[in-house]
């Protein structure tokens, strides 16, 4: 699903408020799901000694990161900085991974996911010339495009990611809907 779909939503209507498991590992039930989560990637990913210490380093500066997530104003803004704290922190741990840790790293981000540990959005579709909400479940993003779990949309559904401006220009030079993949 393109990110742009995530973001934007019909004049007048209120960002989706967040749902308590939307919170990142790190600020649910305090910290435990987190020292779960990163036990489990010690035990199954079995890390060297160098890759333990550039672990440790990655999970000290998203704690960082997260804290400062509660000066945020906005919940809608909170919850983007949360998406795009945690999309950076999986893609620097995958960045350090051999090619024979990845498929264990993606199934511990799968079944985290599977848990709760996802986050929700909601999305946009036309219907009847008037734009038709859907609440989706979210997995793994990098940043631009983010991948739905579960079946509240199927493959090439048209998600409204813009509208036109007052002179009936698209967006960015692309379509104002797109499908997601």
């Amino acid at each position: 699903m393109p990110n742009a779909a995530l973001r934007w939503r019909p004049a007048g209507v209120e960002a989706k408020p967040a749902a308590p498991n939307d919170a990142p590992p790190a600020q649910q039930g305090g910290g435990a799901a987190a020292q779960q989560f990163r036990q489990r990637l010690a035990e199954e990913l079995l890390p060297s000694e160098t890759q333990k210490a550039q672990l440790e380093d990655i999970f000290a500066e998203s704690r960082q990161k997260f804290a400062r997530v509660r000066d945020v104003r906005t919940e809608a803004d909170r919850r983007r900085e949360v998406e795009r704290i945690r999309a950076e922190t999986n893609a620097r741990i995958a960045e350090i991974l051999t090619p024979e840790q990845k498929p264990a790293w993606e199934r511990l981000l799968a079944e985290s996911g599977a848990r709760g540990a996802a986050s929700s959005g909601r999305v946009w579709l036309a219907q009847n010339g008037k734009p038709s909400s859907v609440d989706v479940r979210l997995g793994l993003t990098d940043g631009t495009s983010t991948e739905l779990l579960g079946d509240a949309l199927v493959e090439g559904t048209v998600v409204i990611i813009g509208t036109a401006d007052a002179r009936g220009a698209a967006p960015r030079g692309g379509l104002p809907r797109a499908p997601f993949h």
